[in-house]
C-alpha cells in the first residue's frame, strides 16, 4: 500500500458565511446579504468593502440608499486596499458633490486611479470632465479617446455621449449611427443582463448627469 503524504485541506472557516450569502442572494434577501458582507468584510474580505459602498448607493429591495454609508464604505475600501470601484465611487461624490463637498481635481484624482486599475466606467467620467471642461480645459478630443475606450467595453452611454459629439460638430449622420448602436447594445444589455451594472452608471447620484454643455 503506498503512503499518504500531505494533510487534507483545512475547511474554509468562512464557508458558513459565504453559504449563508449565496442562500440570501438566491432568496432576494438584501437587508441579508447586507448584513453577511458585512460580517465576511470584517472578517479580512477585502473585496466586499466597496461593494457595500454600493449596495448603499444604489439602495436595493429592503436597502434604503445611504450616502454617508455608500461613501464610509468606499473610503474603507481605498484606504485599506486601493479597490478601484471605491475610487470610482469617491470621484463620483466629488464630481457631483452629493455626499461630499463638490471638488472636480479630487474626482479626476480618483477617477484617474479607477481607470488605470482597468475600470471602463471612469472612462465615461474622465471623458464627462473634459467635454464639459469641469477641472479641466474643454477639449472634445480627449473626451473622445475616453468614451471610446468604454465603448470599446460595451459601455452603451459611452456611444451616446460620442454621438453628442458628432452631433455638435455637425456630423448627423456618425451622431444617429451611434445613437443607434448605443440604443440596440443597451437592449441588448437590459434583455439579457438586466442587472448589469453598465444600466446602473451613476443613476442614483444624479439624474442629470449626462446631460451636456451647449
Amino acid at each position: 500500500m503506498s503512503e499518504i503524504t500531505g494533510s487534507p485541506e483545512p475547511e474554509d472557516p468562512l464557508a458558513p458565511l459565504w453559504k449563508k450569502a449565496y442562500e440570501a442572494e438566491r432568496n432576494g434577501d438584501m437587508p441579508g446579504i447586507l448584513f453577511i458582507w458585512k460580517a465576511l468584510a470584517e472578517r479580512g474580505v477585502w473585496q466586499l468593502l466597496a461593494r457595500i459602498g454600493e449596495l448603499y448607493e444604489r439602495g436595493a429591495t429592503g436597502v434604503e440608499p445611504n450616502v454617508e454609508q455608500a461613501i464610509y464604505w468606499y473610503r474603507k475600501a481605498v484606504f485599506e486596499c486601493d479597490d478601484p470601484i471605491g475610487h470610482l465611487g469617491l470621484g463620483r461624490a466629488y464630481y457631483t458633490g452629493i455626499g461630499l463637498q463638490q471638488n472636480f481635481q479630487e474626482a479626476q484624482s480618483h477617477f484617474k486611479k479607477a481607470h488605470t486599475l482597468g475600470l471602463p466606467d471612469a472612462a465615461v467620467y474622465l471623458g464627462l470632465m473634459f467635454s464639459r471642461g469641469h477641472g479641466v480645459v474643454r477639449d472634445l478630443g480627449q473626451a473622445e479617446t475616453y468614451f471610446r475606450f468604454a465603448a470599446d467595453q460595451s459601455y452603451f452611454v459611452a456611444f451616446y455621449l460620442l454621438a453628442n459629439i458628432a452631433f455638435k460638430r455637425g456630423n448627423l449622420i456618425r451622431a444617429a449611427r451611434l445613437f443607434l448602436r448605443g440604443w440596440s447594445l443597451a437592449r441588448r444589455i437590459l434583455r439579457t443582463e438586466p442587472s448589469d451594472s453598465r444600466l446602473l452608471l451613476g443613476i442614483n447620484w444624479s439624474k442629470n448627469w449626462l446631460n451636456e454643455p451647449d
